[in-house]
């Protein structure tokens, strides 16, 4: 039933949302007394089949940032691996200065 599958979340991980020793299905809230929960999103799978789902979620909701987007509401289902398989900038950026300025 996965929509998406975050390799690269960091923060917490709520026990009673283990399915297995290797993921938890992320679910609200995001940020509870200053620690957050499934932040980030540096690597996410996407099914073919699931993406019409995953659109249909996202226009259904307030615009977010992503890492509170993708959590699992509705038709959306949204697993994150326990263990981070894609840090955050390993990818770098090919941005200039100047773009930022812009």
């Amino acid at each position: 039933d996965a929509v998406v599958v975050n390799t690269g979340s960091w923060g917490g991980i709520r026990c009673e949302d283990l399915v297995s020793e290797e993921l938890a299905l992320a679910t609200w809230p995001f940020l509870v007394g200053g620690q957050y929960f499934y932040a980030g999103s540096a690597g996410l799978i996407l099914f073919p089949a699931t993406l019409t789902a995953l659109v249909e979620g996202l226009h259904a909701q307030p615009l977010n940032h992503a890492d509170v987007a993708l959590l699992s509401r509705g038709g959306v289902r949204t697993y994150s691996t326990i263990e981070r398989l894609v840090q955050t900038g390993e990818f770098g950026s090919n941005r200039t200065i100047e773009d930022w300025a812009a």
